[in-house]
């Protein structure tokens, strides 16, 4: 007869932080709320500003959250490429401009 291992209660089962900045987590009325945002603009607004057309991945806050921003206000929102989100906080893409454009003049964008 084989022994079945012993069973772990919540109390001595390990917690793991989880490994986003929002320790909430993504629940269904964010992602109600981002599909309506993507619904409503598509494309990186950043993009469009330039003339170029990228489908948008991120929802960003311009008013920022722990600034006292809604989370889910529609006009807190804007819809952003990843590039672009990215870019708006503070991190640099790497080989791109400020603007987003490619810093290398021999690239074909730049031609």
């Amino acid at each position: 007869m084989s022994m079945r291992p012993p069973r772990l209660t919540r109390s001595a089962a390990p917690q793991l932080e989880k490994p986003y900045a929002w320790s909430g987590g993504s629940t269904r009325r964010w992602r109600k709320a981002r599909d309506e945002q993507f619904d409503r603009e598509p494309m990186c607004a950043d993009c469009r500003a330039t003339g170029r057309v990228t489908k948008a991945t991120h929802v960003h806050h311009p008013h920022e959250l722990s600034k006292g921003g809604d989370r889910f206000d529609p006009a807190n929102m804007a819809s952003l490429c990843a590039a672009h989100h990215k870019a708006r906080h503070g991190s640099p893409i790497r080989g791109a401009n400020s603007d987003g454009t490619p810093s290398d003049p021999g690239h074909p964008w730049n031609r």
